[in-house]
């Protein structure tokens, strides 16, 4: 096992560059203890299974997943409080409930076809944005829209009513049906939005 030198803390992923062969096996470890208790998942045999090593006992854990997946690709390992979550080749293949502590180290091995390059750690912190909205009618920022006509308003634009509101800027969606708008970084997965 080829340990990476970050230690996690808290919630954190592990992405890592993969290829699938025809036989072989490849393993990501994580939450692994100075102790030597460790958790990883294992890619071989058609299939993708977590597994526990606690206290010299190996267990098993879930059901495990079939993979139709060869080539190149890429592997994401999510662990956060209270579970883990897979994702190769952009797909979620598992997603556990998982009991133990959060942090420790992470690593990667692979033998046969199967090929695990570099592995990096990446913290997972609160996600913040914030967008006050004061730039001309049809700048989005950093906002993706889909459905309908979207427009940024403000005091005197028609439809902005400053009595209504303590904050003259806007973000006005024409809608007959449905509309979309949306905004975030690819490894944001878990968060609320507030809007008021």
């Amino acid at each position: 096992m080829r340990f990476l030198d970050e230690v996690a803390e808290g919630e954190y992923s592990v992405l890592c560059p993969v290829v699938i062969g025809d036989e072989g096996e490849l393993r990501v470890a994580f939450d692994a203890t100075e102790t030597g208790d460790l958790s990883w998942v294992r890619i071989g045999d058609g299939e993708a299974a977590l597994y526990r090593l606690t206290g010299g006992v190996q267990e098993r854990v879930g059901d495990g997943a079939r993979l139709d997946v060869t080539g190149p690709t890429h592997l994401t390992l999510q662990r956060r409080t209270g579970g883990v979550r897979v994702i190769l080749a952009g797909q979620v293949v598992l997603d556990e409930p998982w009991d133990a502590p959060l942090g420790g180290r992470a690593g990667v091995t692979s033998g046969g076809a199967h090929v695990a390059s570099k592995a990096l750690l990446q913290p997972v912190d609160r996600p913040f944005m914030t967008d006050d909205f004061t730039r001309d009618a049809d700048a989005m920022g950093t906002w993706a829209t889909a459905g309908s006509s979207f427009e940024n308003t403000m005091v005197g634009a028609m439809g902005a009513d400053p009595q209504q509101s303590a904050n003259p800027f806007s973000l006005h969606v024409r809608a007959d049906d449905r509309a979309l708008a949306t905004t975030g970084y690819w490894f944001w997965d878990s968060y609320r939005v507030g809007l008021s």
